[in-house]
């Protein structure tokens, strides 16, 4: 839901970030109607901008929503590890019990 809200905030900003460099009574079928080669290779350019902002604040969503589990389950990992080479250290035979 969060990364919806902020997708959609983006995508309406950028949508009125275009609109103000057009003539104000273009309407949005008459936006694609003039679109030409050069505005075309300018709208894929503008289309890998786009991906590439969405892809950028998915990430940071994602990061910051699993960054807490992501170190919860370390401090779990290594206290886990922790516990195995404390068993393994006492599991080693006493050298003073085989010495008898």
């Amino acid at each position: 839901e969060e990364y919806k809200k902020i997708l959609l905030d983006s995508l309406s900003s950028l949508y009125t970030f275009v609109k103000s460099f057009l003539p104000s009574n273009t309407t949005n079928r008459e936006l694609f109607k003039k679109v030409d080669s050069t505005q075309r290779v300018k709208a894929e350019r503008f289309d890998k901008l786009f991906d590439q902002v969405k892809m950028s604040v998915r990430n940071k969503f994602i990061h910051q929503k699993y960054s807490k589990i992501l170190d919860s389950n370390r401090s779990i990992q290594s206290a886990s590890r922790k516990k195995r080479s404390a068993l393994k250290i006492s599991n080693k035979p006493d050298p003073r019990k085989t010495m008898l």
